[in-house]
């Protein structure tokens, strides 16, 4: 896993419209506030990426996500967050 630090610019104009638009209707907004706005909408277009093709090729390729599975976490040729998921899911459906 890997974290990052993301700094964006926002003109005052744009700060007004999230502001205005963030749902508690007070027309201002904290930076905290912004910076939670900020982490929520780029999780949001993260979560909406497409999923990356396995790569059939690669012996080491994780056959959910096409992820390395040379981490020692995973199973089943599975990578370690693959893995986990299934699992979780198995033990929720028993199937």
């Amino acid at each position: 896993m890997r974290e990052i630090t993301v700094t964006i610019r926002l003109t005052d104009h744009e700060v007004a419209r999230i502001a205005q638009n963030d749902g508690l209707g007070r027309g201002e907004i904290t930076d905290r506030e912004l910076a939670a706005w900020g982490q929520t909408q780029l999780q949001a277009r993260i979560d909406n990426l497409p999923e990356p093709e396995p790569d059939e090729d690669d012996p080491d390729a994780c056959r959910e996500c096409g992820g390395p599975t040379d981490d020692g976490e995973g199973y089943d040729g599975r990578c370690g967050n693959c893995a986990d998921q299934y699992a979780d899911s198995f033990e929720a459906t028993g199937n």
